[in-house]
């Protein structure tokens, strides 16, 4: 990842902004692919962005002067704007609400968390469609998610910021200092290179087992000296060759 990666957005991508970390390469639902391929041009006021709150899930039966009443105890409200039909002239349930000061702003957006407004819980946040290159609303995909239940949350805004992406090296045929060998992993460099003469007084494999089998049962009968007390034979065969030999 690049060293100027950041948990907060600066640039609005439907597809980073659908993944948890930022690193997805395709599109998990369907709202993300209508994200991906709309065209949206945000539109011309006169209202400065810096100062404007976007304020969401509105009754629709809600008027402007209420939604001032609503704003003017955190400041002075310059203007303030409800999105209607082109058709019908009814409210689509969102709007803007401008203030004088960029601090009243700042206020109404931390204390309006959970306002309810008419029985309906309302959304307050900062106005992106004007300050955020890319951005794409939620009728049309994208914006900031739902809820979880959905499966449409969306990353890398401030209440839920990207994730740190987990990013994996492996070593490829790692050394190990006890042996000189190469570490677990690599199957066949691990039973083909090793030494014999290293493992001494070590357990080692099962190739290396068997091949010690083999060379053990080659040698004669008179050899194998371990075989016999292995066996709990050696004892009374000894004695009885002593015996014959004394007679």
């Amino acid at each position: 990842m690049p060293g100027d990666w950041k948990p907060i957005a600066r640039e609005y991508d439907p597809l980073a902004a659908g993944s948890i970390d930022g690193t997805d390469t395709e599109p998990h639902d369907r709202a993300v692919w209508r994200a991906m391929h709309a065209h949206h041009t945000p539109p011309e006021l006169s209202s400065n962005p810096d100062r404007t709150l976007f304020v969401g899930r509105l009754p629709q039966n809600l008027e402007e002067d209420q939604l001032r009443d609503r704003f003017s105890r955190f400041g002075v409200v310059e203007s303030v704007h409800l999105v209607t039909d082109i058709v019908t002239g009814q409210s689509k349930g969102y709007g803007f609400v401008e203030f004088r000061r960029g601090r009243d702003a700042a206020e109404a957006q931390r204390e309006c968390r959970g306002l309810e407004i008419e029985g309906h819980q309302v959304i307050v946040d900062w106005e992106v469609g004007r300050k955020m290159k890319g951005w794409i609303p939620r009728r049309l995909g994208g914006g900031w998610g739902g809820r979880k239940e959905a499966g449409q949350l969306r990353f890398g805004c401030v209440d839920r910021p990207w994730k740190k992406p987990i990013v994996i090296n492996p070593q490829q045929n790692p050394t190990d200092t006890r042996g000189g060998y190469t570490a677990r992993g690599n199957r066949d460099a691990e039973r083909y290179t090793r030494n014999r003469d290293s493992f001494r007084g070590r357990r080692t494999n099962a190739p290396f087992r068997r091949e010690e089998e083999s060379r053990r049962r080659a040698r004669p009968f008179y050899q194998r000296k371990d075989e016999g007390e292995s066996r709990g034979t050696s004892n009374y065969r000894r004695s009885q060759n002593n015996a014959d030999y004394h007679d």
